[in-house]
């Protein structure tokens, strides 16, 4: 059996290594034992391999979501109105990408989102909304998950009582340097705390 270990987590692979790196320079010899080490994109991907049956969705890469939202939002005309001031910029796609999955972190379908653009009267909304429903129905044609959905099979596993195989052997999880914390990551330390202790350090500089 595995020794426990504390695993730890940063918000970047640079802020990580740069830690592992200090740490390697201050070890006797240069010689470090390094425990399991993520960054938080990093932590959701590993406790979500291989979830669940082998007809569970496919996981959707990032690459592969900002491609999706891109087709999305040239096969919308509503969507394209609305984002027009910004369709130079090349990595809207990937931003994009990165707030439909947080507002779905949020607990938010597009019926929802839709619903708050009619209060505020928000043709941004409104254009938020159709495209979420645009993406929510091209995962389910596509058989994909994206994080929100990766996070939500496992949020059900560890309802369970279940751990996923890689943390089998975690007695703890610190996570170390953050300045904010994603709906996402929220949630996912959140159920995580419900099978080992869990510690965050937020930093100021």
């Amino acid at each position: 059996m595995s020794p426990a270990v504390v695993a730890e987590v940063w918000p970047s692979a640079a802020a990580r290594d740069q830690a592992l790196w200090r740490r390697t320079r201050e070890a006797p010899g240069g010689l470090l034992l390094v425990p399991p080490a993520f960054t938080l994109e990093q932590l959701l991907a590993v406790l979500t391999r291989g979830l669940g049956p082998p007809h569970r969705p496919q996981p959707l890469e990032p690459l592969a979501g900002a491609l999706l939202v891109q087709g999305l939002l040239e096969d919308s005309e509503a969507a394209a109105r609305v984002y027009a001031g910004l369709a130079a910029g090349r990595r809207l796609p990937v931003r994009l990408w990165r707030l439909l999955v947080e507002v779905k972190a949020a607990g938010l379908d597009h019926q929802a989102v839709a619903e708050l653009a009619r209060r505020e009267a928000s043709p941004g909304l409104a254009g938020l909304a159709a495209l979420l429903q645009s993406y929510e129905a091209a995962l389910d044609r596509l058989g994909l998950a994206d994080q929100a959905d990766q996070l939500a099979a496992l949020e059900q596993l560890l309802a369970r009582g279940e751990r996923p195989a890689p943390a089998r052997s975690w007695q703890g999880l610190a996570v170390h340097g953050v300045l904010w914390l994603r709906a996402l990551d929220q949630r996912l330390l959140t159920a995580l705390a419900g099978m080992m202790p869990v510690r965050v350090e937020m930093t100021l500089t």
